[in-house]
């Protein structure tokens, strides 16, 4: 019976000890439970994924087969033309040789004195006739071409004179309207680090509209001239006039200068948009015109408008999902994208990406820390011309408005020395009475001989089978197209391996030197 109890208690023991390991299997249980809902939820995921590669390939696959097929079709045109042309060769080789044969002929029938003198006369005036009835056809082609070749070259002559004309016109009416402005408030503009520069511009007593604003910049030079001291004697300082030539980025930003300057109250119009005025007013009156030409100036501004605040929202969602720490600004920007993309059917990536870049001037313009965004309707310029400006540009603008906005409101002086303009002598004139202050003209300067925009250029030299996506503040980012693989990666030209679409190249400038790197090396761009 002891034996028994003994082998109970054993028993029991043993059973209290299983017991005990009860709560750690489930514990591991769960853990297990967890990672196969983890590993399916990734899976999912991964599915998602592979569906996405799938419909960009099939997109890929499509887009390419039709450019093959526009290909082949233009290359049979282009061969169909090619036979064409050279069978009309062989025909025109043909009759050369013909006539040249005939002309031989007839030198030598001249000289052939036979008794048969009939004979001779009547063969001879055959060939004559023959020769004559081709060699009509002959003359009559070669003709067609010599008019073809002098009335090209007569066309070409024509459009370079009307060029030439046209340019020194626009030269003239430059210089007229210059000397047209000689009394009125005058500016001083720095040209490089020493020279300064006499400019006369007709502002009155008002701000200059912007119809005036853009005749005075359109033309591609503006007349000035340039003294190397400012206290140089009037003789020395009429001298003559140079040329600035400004490119379309320079133009879009004097403009811009000029316009965001204004004050906001001086853009009241009369409203336009009772579309009555259309059936009301006579075709081609005053008033239906300017109907049209303010309805397409509202459409820019609202363009303008919509940038502004895609923009906006843009970077505010890339500072959230930055918020954490732990996710890169583009890694945001890609996630982003990728969510956009499935909105935007006919969008490429790339296509994306530039448009948000160029959307981010916009917002830098007129944002927080730019001139407002209350400006906007006093802007002519058109939502492209702007988002083409480098961030200097924008610096430049926003800097020079704020400094007018500040001196209009402070009622500062001007006191006006002395201008030259043209062969006109120098005048000293009296302190200004207070008016509507002016402030410096801004011409760039020189850039220097490396700098960011040089090296980007390079890189896109050195390496062919890159193109640049966008730009921050501090990195340049740039894409791989590879047009020899039909897949989602792409070979990268730095490390020779594959990159997926959302892993970018990135660019970087410092002290005059440029790197750019991807996940694996860094190259130095040399200059």
């Amino acid at each position: 019976m002891s034996s028994e109890l003994e082998v109970l208690k054993q028993r029991i023991i043993e059973l209290e000890a299983e017991n005990a390991e009860i709560p750690d299997l489930r514990r591991k249980i769960s853990e297990f439970d967890a990672e196969r809902v983890d590993l399916r939820r990734k899976l999912s995921v991964s599915d998602a994924e592979i569906a996405e590669l799938k419909r960009s390939n099939n997109e890929f696959l499509r887009a390419n087969k039709e450019y093959n097929e526009r290909r082949d079709a233009e290359n049979a045109k282009l061969k169909a033309r090619i036979e064409e042309l050279e069978s009309e060769n062989i025909e025109v080789r043909d009759r050369l040789t013909k006539v040249e044969q005939k002309q031989s002929q007839n030198d030598i029938t001249p000289n052939d004195n036979t008794p048969n003198n009939n004979s001779s006369n009547f063969n001879s005036g055959a060939v004559h006739l023959e020769k004559s009835s081709e060699e009509k056809e002959m003359d009559y082609f070669l003709d067609e071409e010599d008019k073809k070749i002098v009335g090209e070259d007569i066309r070409r002559r024509n459009k370079e004179k009307k060029l030439q004309r046209e340019s020194a016109k626009n030269q003239a009416l430059a210089v007229t309207s210059v000397d047209s402005k000689l009394s009125r408030d005058k500016k001083t503009v720095t040209i490089g680090n020493d020279q300064d520069l006499k400019l006369s511009l007709n502002t009155g007593d008002n701000i200059s509209t912007p119809s005036s604003i853009e005749d005075n910049l359109s033309c591609d030079t503006k007349m000035i001239t340039c003294t190397d001291s400012e206290d140089a004697p009037p003789d020395e300082m009429s001298g003559p006039i140079a040329t600035q030539p400004l490119d379309r980025n320079q133009v879009t930003e004097q403009t811009l200068k000029h316009e965001l300057s204004r004050p906001i109250s001086s853009v009241a119009s009369v409203e336009l948009h009772d579309e009555s005025i259309l059936n009301n007013a006579i075709e081609g009156s005053t008033q239906r015109l300017a109907y049209w030409i303010d309805e397409a100036i509202r459409m820019g501004l609202k363009e303008i408008l919509c940038l502004y605040h895609y923009s906006l929202e843009f970077e505010e969602k890339v500072k959230n999902i930055t918020a954490d720490g732990k996710t890169k600004d583009k890694t945001a920007r890609s996630m982003i994208y990728k969510e956009m993309l499935q909105y935007l059917p006919n969008v490429t990536l790339g296509n994306l990406r530039i448009r948000t870049h160029r959307a981010k001037n916009i917002l830098m313009l007129f944002g927080e820390k730019g001139v407002g965004i209350d400006r906007i309707k006093l802007v002519t310029c058109s939502a492209s011309d702007i988002s083409r400006l480098t961030n200097t540009q924008i610096q430049n603008i926003i800097d020079y408005v704020n400094d007018k906005i500040v001196t209009n409101n402070d009622q500062s002086h001007v006191t006006s020395k002395t201008v030259t303009i043209g062969n006109d002598q120098s005048h000293d004139l009296p302190p200004a009475t207070p008016q509507a202050s002016v402030s410096p003209v801004s011409i760039p300067r020189t850039k220097p001989t490396y700098d960011r925009s040089y090296f980007r250029n390079k890189t896109l030299d050195q390496y062919p089978n890159l193109y640049r996506e966008y730009s921050s503040e501090d990195f340049d980012y740039y894409g791989i197209t590879d047009k020899t693989l039909c897949r989602p990666s792409r070979t990268c030209p730095l490390c020779k391996l594959g990159h997926d679409d959302d892993e970018s190249i990135e660019g970087r400038y410092k002290a005059g030197s440029y790197f750019i790197k991807c996940e694996q090396c860094e190259i130095e761009i040399t200059a």
